[in-house]
């Protein structure tokens, strides 16, 4: 079945018997994954996978987040056999996205590859019937051969071998601090508008010629309106700009995220106008999405994604607190990598899951 986890926490008796179901599923996830140890105590435990009041919490303010689950129809409540926790996310190159935060399928089973098509089927259908998301992606340890494998013969592609993508989080210590951080006298950060898209789409150009991909951008100013602003948001538009004369300084996207902690926010674009670079502006944006995330959204860590050549980038978001968590800063063999499925690969993705 696939439902808003907002559904599945409707009332008192689906949240704690579905709440609980998903919370195992997280914890099977993180001792699959390497993510906890094994014989992990309590108080790791609890500082790994999201509680069901976080769980619960999410699922009443994230409407967008949703759950593909399988069951065993004669014995409903056993744990589930599977799970795909997904929403939507947001590329300022291609648009719409699909995130599937997490993927677990009960590996006791012999049928596990079964299993799992069957989940991705259900997944990718939903991604096929709604125009605006162009992509499939999540990240996933290349380590984990019972999921990556199945991946890879669906037709992902690993962008962390092809293109060196690498992923770095901020904790919620972490985040606590970025937010707390004072922005540099006459540099203001406010919520983006309509107005401030065409000006943007220079930004987004200037960035991915500065990561040398330019070509990959395909989205219009008409189209960054309307997936921001229209009935759908998203993401969220931060832009800086001079405390005295509103000149536009720079900018930065983010969206909601799901990982086996709860629920985050993912830092998908920062730029800072060549001109003014080495003046704070870039710290601003970054204290302004960590206030907004942890105060108004409740959320416990932030995420990027950089170019592993990029190391300059990444001193900045060291400096930060960001850990890699792809393998090269924690030396970790169960490290995240960047798995991404094309619109125009769907169906035939499809045709292997059968």
């Amino acid at each position: 079945s696939t439902s808003p986890l907002s559904q599945l926490f409707a009332d008192a008796s689906t949240k704690d018997k579905f709440g609980k179901q998903i919370r195992e599923v997280i914890m099977q996830y993180c001792y699959r994954t390497g993510l906890l140890p094994d014989g992990a105590d309590d108080k790791t435990i609890d500082a790994s996978v999201a509680s069901l009041n976080e769980l619960d919490e999410a699922a009443s303010s994230w409407s967008s987040l949703q759950v593909c689950s399988l069951a065993e129809v004669a014995q409903p409540q056993k744990p589930l056999l599977g799970c795909i926790i997904f929403y939507p996310t947001y590329s300022t190159w291609v648009g719409g996205r699909l995130r599937l935060g997490l993927v677990q399928c009960d590996s006791s089973q012999q049928s596990n590859q079964q299993l799992l098509y069957s989940l991705l089927r259900s997944v990718i259908c939903r991604a096929l019937d709604d125009e605006d998301l162009q992509r499939i992606e999540l990240l996933h340890p290349a380590s984990d051969a019972a999921v990556y494998g199945p991946l890879m013969q669906l037709g992902f592609e690993d962008l962390t071998q092809t293109e060196e993508w690498h992923f770095a989080r901020l904790d919620r210590d972490g985040l606590q601090n970025l937010a707390e951080r004072p922005a540099k006298s006459g540099i203001a950060v406010r919520a983006g508008a309509e107005s401030d898209c065409a000006e943007v789409m220079k930004m987004i150009h200037g960035l991915a010629s500065f990561e040398k991909l330019q070509a990959q951008v395909r989205i219009n100013e008409d189209q960054l309106r309307r997936d921001i602003f229209g009935e759908r948001k998203f993401a969220q538009l931060f832009i800086a700009e001079r405390s005295n004369s509103g000149e536009i300084l720079g900018y930065a996207l983010a969206f909601d995220e799901f990982w086996p902690s709860g629920r985050g926010v993912c830092l998908e674009d920062v730029f800072v106008q060549p001109a003014h670079r080495g003046k704070g502006v870039c710290s601003a944006l970054f204290s302004a999405v960590a206030r907004d995330s942890l105060y108004n959204r409740r959320c416990h860590f932030m995420s990027l994604c950089y170019l592993a050549w990029n190391s300059a980038a990444f001193d900045v978001y060291r400096h930060y607190g960001f850990v890699d968590i792809t393998g090269s800063d924690s030396s970790k063999s169960n490290g995240a990598h960047f798995l991404r499925l094309s619109r125009d690969q769907f169906r035939s993705a499809l045709g292997r899951a059968l």
